[in-house]
């Protein structure tokens, strides 16, 4: 969750992850997420600063850091 400490997974782990809050999730190498719920729900994207953004926005690659000419 923002401002929590990372929470490293192994295969066959669960997590709960309270409503409201900012969650961020990310893999270091190929993963497999399995996602139920027990009711609707709703997914809302948010930038660095916590500021909604649309999923377009959200799914967009990294800018590439520019490299400098020699």
């Amino acid at each position: 969750m923002k401002d929590g400490p990372p929470l490293k997974f192994v295969p066959g782990a669960y997590a709960s992850l309270p409503n409201h809050h900012v969650h961020e999730a990310s893999c270091s190498r190929a993963c497999l997420l399995f996602n139920t719920a027990d009711a609707a729900f709703d997914i809302n994207y948010v930038d660095a600063n916590g500021k909604e953004i649309s999923s377009d926005e959200a799914i967009k690659a990294p800018a590439k850091p520019e490299r400098k000419k020699k």
